[in-house]
């Protein structure tokens, strides 16, 4: 089967040890061609970071906040929170006709410190150029032993939308 490691890992999934891992290959997708490394406290991107044309979703600044949270301590009352429900409406109503997608948008090399931003909101490439540098190695690395995939073709037949009720399930005898 070739180079393939065998590193315990049961003492970290029970909780009784750290990992014995120092790094964890997240995907490598040659069709797509992106992928994602995680190495410690860094997680790198690499590539579009998504599959399809979905349009870019509103930001946190299409709406106005401060105006929906009226009073910390009892929340928001039911009209503030329907006109933030009619606001986030009207905001994916528009993005959904946008001709920008998600792919479009986001950087090509993106990296997170996950230990300190595990939502991956603050993107640091720009300011650790080394360990972007140290983890596309890796990345090179992996892809250089990577499989060539054997993806098969869709089979209409599986479409829950049309067949099924809308509900994924095997379609095909088995043996």
């Amino acid at each position: 089967m070739g180079d393939i490691d065998g590193i315990n890992q049961w003492p970290a999934v029970a909780g009784l040890a750290p990992s014995n891992r120092s790094e964890f290959l997240v995907n490598i997708d040659q069709e797509y061609n992106n992928a994602a490394l995680r190495m410690g406290q860094w997680k790198l991107f690499s590539g579009p970071p998504g599959r399809g044309p979905w349009p870019v979703p509103p930001t946190y600044d299409t709406f106005d906040w401060d105006e929906w949270a009226d009073d910390e301590e009892e929340g928001p009352d039911d009209d503030s929170i329907v006109e933030v429900m009619l606001q986030v409406r009207k905001a994916l109503k528009a993005h959904r006709n946008s001709t920008r997608t998600a792919a479009d948008e986001a950087p090509k090399i993106q990296l997170y410190n996950v230990a300190h931003d595990p939502s991956e909101t603050v993107e640091l490439s720009a300011e650790y150029p080394e360990i972007v540098k140290q983890m596309l190695e890796r990345l090179k690395y992996h892809q250089d032993r990577a499989v060539e995939p054997i993806n098969k073709g869709t089979d209409p037949m599986s479409d829950p939308g049309k067949y099924f009720n809308g509900v994924w399930t095997p379609w095909r005898e088995t043996c």
